[in-house]
């Protein structure tokens, strides 16, 4: 059987969709890391909310795994918007030192 703490579950349901968010509202994004990002992280609406944010000019940060948010952003012109960018990322070679790979 599985346990649910109904009451800590209520604020989960009433969390927004990402899609119904304005990127503009906010100073800065950031995405947290860890392995269930490479499955959540690199959609089109996660890509869509942060070419938003980025022509916004607002700040798009992420960690470790956080980065496959980046995988469907698109700047103005349809390039991937990090593009010509330095970009940081948890590395396969850390995989193995931690023996995920």
């Amino acid at each position: 059987a599985r346990m649910i703490d109904k009451p800590a579950c209520k604020p989960l349901k009433s969390t927004p969709k990402l899609a119904d968010l304005d990127p503009s509202s906010f100073d800065a994004v950031f995405f947290a890391g860890g392995h269930g990002t490479c499955v959540d992280f690199p959609t089109d609406e996660v890509g869509a909310f942060i070419a938003k944010a980025a022509a916004a000019d607002r700040v798009v940060a992420a960690v470790c795994h956080g980065p496959m948010s980046l995988v469907n952003a698109k700047g103005a012109d349809g390039a991937p918007l990090v593009k010509g960018k330095k970009v940081s990322v948890f590395t396969d070679a850390e995989e193995g030192q931690v023996g995920l790979t």
